[in-house]
């Protein structure tokens, strides 16, 4: 409620400012579900997920561990066609999501959600690149 409360106040007072901020969390949250089809994408075409695996007690999807389809995904063309398509369909929403709202822009018109959003990814790379890598241990794997 407080959060619904605080972006009817941002509209009140600016349009403008809402749909930068609802552009930005669209955009993130797109951007973030491309990362993901694109890796996946990238695996399906190389062929590196396996159907199954060799023995039962074998520790899957682990690091170093070979990746192993779960009980649900679409085999074959049918899923590199599926992930394709959805590669596309989530560029050309990020792409929209950055357009103005108005055709005559104006500098207090302009949707500047793409310098926020690119600047939030610039500066995670380089956090990552120069700090992030080196400290981060992953995840504890249990084996039984």
């Amino acid at each position: 409620m407080t959060v619904a409360c605080l972006l009817g106040l941002i509209n009140i007072g600016s349009s403008v400012a809402l749909n930068d901020i609802v552009s930005m969390a669209v955009s993130g949250l797109y951007l973030s579900y491309l990362s993901v089809a694109t890796l996946l994408f990238y695996r399906r075409v190389q062929g590196d997920i396996r159907d199954t695996i060799e023995r039962e007690d074998m520790i899957v999807n682990t690091p170093g561990a070979p990746l192993v389809w779960g009980p649900f995904h679409v085999p074959g063309i049918f899923g590199i066609a599926v992930n394709a398509s959805a590669i596309v369909y989530i560029i050309i929403v990020v792409f929209f999501s950055f357009w103005p709202t108005e055709a005559t822009v104006k500098y207090d018109t302009m949707n500047y959600s793409v310098v926020g959003t690119f600047g939030t990814v610039i500066i995670a790379l380089v956090y990552y690149a120069f700090r992030a890598r080196k400290i981060y241990q992953g995840p504890v794997i249990e084996t039984f």
